[in-house]
């Protein structure tokens, strides 16, 4: 089973890799996206909402990529 993002140091580490994985190739792997979907399935909303809000803050363009794909899962 894939490991929750379960507090919001979690949150700040997957932005984090986020943002740099977007930094260096332009662009984020699907490979990637689907881990931290599944991760994010398993986590509480209120999780989830502080994560999409911090990343659409700090990486616009991903959040609305993660919302897409986690309004099938919520």
């Amino acid at each position: 089973m894939t490991p929750s993002i379960q507090n919001f140091k979690d949150v700040e580490r997957t932005v984090s890799v986020i943002k740099s994985s977007i930094m260096k190739r332009g662009a984020l792997p699907e490979n990637l996206v689907e881990s931290i979907t599944a991760e994010l399935a398993v986590s509480k909303p209120e999780i989830v909402s502080c994560f999409l809000e911090q990343l659409s803050r700090e990486c616009p363009g991903a959040a609305k990529y993660f919302a897409k794909h986690l309004k099938d899962k919520f």
